[in-house]
């Protein structure tokens, strides 16, 4: 282990930080997701995968808003991590990405680079100072070493310096300082998941989610690793998780493109990761940790990835291949909904054209 692979490690934690405690105000528990988080470090270890889970925004949203509450949240996920664990151990990704090819890949990749700098902007806007600072410090940084792992520690810092200059800087003005509440039971319990229509819509959404995220973040991670995906292995990691978290009370984890990816040792570095952010979550330092990185410190880390790292070379690649049209249908779709939605689209495209005899 290098002190590249611990910076990488802590880069992303301090990323993933500000998205737990967006999980916590969905009422998910720290604890459980703390245990999480171990069964993941335990089995990216066995399988030695590069490709590490996290707190994923998109996931934790999208199983927020579909659940009245705690309890229908909870079993969303549930069900989603069982059923991404059975895909995971049947094999079926793999034979998902063998039907799709490489052209609905290449551009289900181009359109999450989208995705990644449309997040950024949004980031920069929720808190201007760390924003700015972050952006500022990550492009130059990366442009000029050429270094995700040193542009993402050093705009995560500085972006939070920032941050906290300008909280002080309002304090001292008078200016009433809001921080979030988060309403959670801390208490490690098993839940049992219960079951309506609703709950099923859910755990469909997030599925068909956790398939495009494990296919388009695990193959960046796993590229910038200059290793190959494993899809499968990488879902019943997810799944693994997510199910055991889920049934204390826990928050959802999934494939997330990670600057552990670029360490020297990428899969120690994805492991340690794991086993950070385990003990620092299910630690009483949790909330006091997450606080001190806004999310709009990690804007500029996500916009070196999306930007620069990922849609260019996968851009070139879709306009360049054997299928522009419905690579760049699959860009699209993925960039203005979600990589799922982008990969079913170009394999419809696909078929029109078949159908058509234009391919």
């Amino acid at each position: 282990m290098s002190i590249t692979d611990i910076l990488a490690a802590l880069g992303v934690l301090f990323d993933s930080l500000p998205q737990g405690l967006l999980a916590m105000a969905y009422g998910f528990a720290a604890l459980p997701t703390a245990i999480g988080f171990g069964i993941g470090a335990l089995l990216c270890l066995f399988f030695q995968l590069p490709t590490p889970v996290s707190f994923q925004a998109e996931t934790t949203i999208l199983a927020g808003g579909l659940g009245n509450n705690t309890r229908e949240r909870i079993s969303i996920i549930i069900f989603a991590g069982i059923a991404m664990l059975i895909l995971g151990i049947t094999g079926a990704l793999s034979g998902i990405i063998g039907f799709i090819g490489q052209d609905i890949l290449n551009g289900m990749l181009a359109g999450v680079g989208i995705i990644l700098v449309k997040a950024s902007l949004d980031l920069l806007k929720s808190n201007l100072a760390a924003g700015i600072t972050s952006f500022a410090t990550a492009v130059p940084i990366f442009l000029f070493v050429h270094n995700l792992i040193y542009a993402c520690v050093c705009s995560v810092i500085l972006g939070a310096a920032a941050f906290h200059i300008m909280r002080y800087i309002q304090k001292k003005n008078g200016q009433e300082l809001v921080d979030e509440k988060y309403q959670t039971d801390e208490r490690i319990q098993f839940l049992k998941p219960i079951y309506n229509h609703r709950i099923l819509r859910g755990a469909l959404a997030v599925i068909m989610l956790q398939i495009g995220g494990n296919i388009s973040y695990g193959t960046i991670t796993a590229n910038m690793a200059h290793a190959a995906v494993d899809v499968d292995k990488l879902s019943i990691v997810g799944g693994m998780a997510t199910a055991t978290s889920g049934l204390f009370g826990g928050a959802p984890l999934a494939s997330i493109i990670s600057a552990t990816g670029t360490a020297p040792h990428p899969v120690t570095s994805a492991v340690l990761l794991m086993a950070l952010a385990a003990i620092v979550i299910g630690s009483s330092l949790f909330y006091k940790f997450g606080k001190l990185v806004p999310v709009g410190a990690v804007g500029g880390y996500l916009f070196v990835l999306g930007a620069i790292l990922v849609f260019p070379p996968y851009a070139a690649s879709a306009m360049t291949g054997d299928n522009p049209l419905v690579s760049g249908i699959t860009a699209v779709m993925t960039a203005v909904t979600d990589p799922f939605i982008g990969m079913l689209c170009g394999v419809g495209m696909r078929f029109i054209l078949a159908f058509a005899g234009a391919a």
